[in-house]
């Protein structure tokens, strides 16, 4: 295993080495590889010109659908339009995405018509998404789908569709609605086990405050939080036995609890460990899905292309870094597992400056020569799609920078985004826009 030291340094010389691999191309080349590409990608205009994609993806147990940032419109609009027509045409059954599991059991109990917020999706999102990037959620995009779903299960109630979210984030969210379920379950046992989660009042609730005291004293509330998992793991039949749907919330925000300490436990430790668990409660979350909704059923998954873009095919691997894309490949095939990356090559991207900080429509300049963004400019069509499948273009097969863009961005540091990659290893299919827009916040 490398040091973090001399694995970034491999990491800073696989992206030199990657820029120069393509920017130094005689002209020919890159035009012959340009038209290559362009002969193969199919231009992006309307939801029609996906059915090679939704084919291509309809026997799947998982369609996973990336994005290159957090903060720009057209990568909702089209991964919207994507899960719509997996849903109608293909017989999906759920989307699970990279946001908090308490404010989005609150939108799937909306779609599923056991909320009353009928005609105030806006009200919903808003009251729902208050944590930190509110926008990824809080959007009018996700209020045109969770009305489009809520729609969709009227008129298909033998089979509704839910809406989940599998991040370990949002944890006090989810203490709070664990305390309410609690308190209605009648189960003394369960009851004084409530008290578990007193351990964090030293820190006032803050995971960062715990996290330092960890990393000082040693001192973790790591039993107290899987005592109470246990327990709901141990007592299934009896808990569920009245309410399986309300079990899988309450066994779900106790298995948030307990990854989130993880996580925070080891986030101040060196290596990979605290990322790992964030991606290992990821994966966990969309198994226990496919559980739920029972043999044969269908997951959609939104999250980064850090996430869904098979980590063996990048930098990730270095530092023994996993994602959800390679752990679904693994379990269930690749054949079985269909993976979309998003990219663009300028625009605007909101982000915030900071973590926490205002977000704000930022521009992204244009993909820097030698990436895949600039490679992907060069086609003559402002949106396309290209498949990986079969694909004859062995320059795909290399190493290729590859932006990526988070919640805190600085444009004038744009190279830091970027990230060794092989395409066809990475991705199933690519849909690229050349300028996007910054995603709007409700």
């Amino acid at each position: 295993m490398l040091d973090k030291k001399t694995s970034n340094l491999l990491i800073a010389f696989l992206l030199s080495f990657s820029f120069s691999l393509l920017s130094c191309s005689s002209q020919i080349t890159a035009e012959s590889l340009t038209k290559r590409i362009e002969n193969k990608a199919i231009s992006l205009n309307t939801p029609d010109d996906l059915d090679t994609l939704i084919n291509n993806a309809a026997d799947s147990r998982l369609v996973l659908l990336g994005e290159s940032t957090h903060g720009t419109k057209e990568f909702y609009e089209w991964r919207s339009i994507i899960s719509k027509r997996l849903i109608e045409e293909k017989g999906f059954d759920f989307i699970v995405v990279e946001g908090d599991w308490k404010p989005f059991w609150e939108v799937n109990s909306y779609i599923k018509g056991l909320s009353d917020y009928k005609g105030n999706t806006n009200k919903l999102l808003k009251k729902s998404f208050q944590r930190w990037p509110e926008w990824m959620w809080s959007n009018k995009i996700i209020a045109d789908l969770t009305e489009w779903l809520r729609d969709y299960n009227i008129s298909n109630p033998e089979k509704p569709i839910g809406f989940y979210g599998m991040d370990v984030y949002g944890q006090w969210d989810s203490l709070e609605a664990l305390k309410n379920y609690i308190r209605a379950s009648g189960s003394d046992s369960l009851i004084k086990l409530k008290s578990n989660y007193d351990c964090f009042a030293p820190y006032k609730y803050d995971e960062w405050a715990y996290s330092s005291a960890v990393w000082h004293s040693g001192f973790s509330c790591e039993s107290e939080v899987k005592e109470v998992v246990n327990f709901f793991k141990k007592n299934k039949h009896i808990l569920s036995e009245d309410n399986k749907y309300e079990y899988l919330s309450a066994k779900q925000n106790a298995i948030v609890l307990k990854n989130a300490e993880l996580f925070y436990r080891t986030s101040l430790e060196p290596g990979s460990k605290g990322w790992n668990s964030r991606v290992l409660h990821m994966n966990d979350t969309i198994n226990r899905l496919l559980d739920y909704y029972g043999e044969g059923s269908k997951g959609i998954i939104w999250a980064h292309n850090t996430h869904v873009g098979d980590a063996r095919a990048t930098y990730m691997k270095i530092n023994n870094e996993i994602n959800i894309g390679q752990l679904l490949r693994e379990q269930y095939g690749k054949e079985n597992v269909y993976i979309v990356g998003f990219g663009t090559h300028r625009g605007r991207v909101r982000a915030g400056s900071q973590w926490g900080s205002r977000g704000q429509s930022m521009k992204i300049p244009h993909g820097r020569e030698g990436s895949g963004e600039y490679l992907f400019n060069q086609v003559s069509y402002p949106s396309f799609i290209i498949h990986f499948r079969g694909l004859d273009i062995p320059e795909m097969n290399n190493f290729i920078p590859h932006r990526a863009i988070g919640v805190v961005y600085n444009p004038e540091s744009d190279i830091k985004n970027y990230i060794p990659t092989v395409f066809s290893l990475r991705y199933d299919s690519f849909i690229f826009i050349d300028q996007t827009k910054a995603l709007d916040s409700l």
